[in-house]
């Protein structure tokens, strides 16, 4: 299965117009970690391509109904599109646009739990990577500040802020500022 999806993706790079393709890649992938149980080394990466323009369009809508309700399958593709375990943003928030997410939270209250805890906290400038709080999760805090759900889940994404390793890199982001 692995190197079925790694042709999948190296395709999808290759014929950025193949939009029938990346929608059945899509609807596969939504198939297989739909599933409670999956062992998904083979498709991670694809929604980094999947999620470009003009794949987006195609997509967007079997993928985000299947995030917003089959909690297998959101759980599986959280740490690939979201921040994951670092500083910076997944494909889901480098790819689709902001005014786009918005609407989609405005849809759902599921959704707005799932992605404050995914959503980059911080958005990077050149002088100083840590500058200020992204901007979709500026506007999760003054549009859902009053949801105690959303809050936790902004609180536990922040929790990811904390550090493991040598503070070389501390020292030095203290030392930009």
């Amino acid at each position: 299965m692995a190197l079925v999806f790694v042709i999948e993706e190296s395709y999808l790079q290759k014929y950025k117009k193949d939009v029938e393709f990346a929608e059945l890649v899509n609807r596969k992938i939504i198939e297989i970690l739909g599933k409670p149980s999956v062992h998904q080394d083979g498709i991670s990466g694809l929604y980094s391509e999947l999620l470009q323009e003009p794949y987006q369009s195609a997509i967007w809508n079997d993928f985000s109904n299947a995030f917003a309700n089959n909690l297998h399958f959101t759980y599986h593709v959280q740490y690939e599109i979201g921040s994951g375990f670092t500083f910076g943003s997944g494909s889901l928030f480098q790819y689709v646009p902001l005014e786009k997410l918005q609407r989609w939270c405005d849809e759902g209250v599921k959704v707005i739990h799932y992605l404050v805890s995914m959503a980059p906290v911080l958005k990077s400038e050149e002088t100083n990577p840590r500058a200020a709080f992204s901007d979709f999760l500026q506007w999760l805090i003054d549009k859902y500040g009053d949801d105690k759900d959303a809050l936790s889940g902004i609180s536990s994404n922040l929790g990811t802020m904390s550090w493991t390793g040598p503070p070389i890199p501390l020292y030095e982001d203290i030392v930009t500022l």
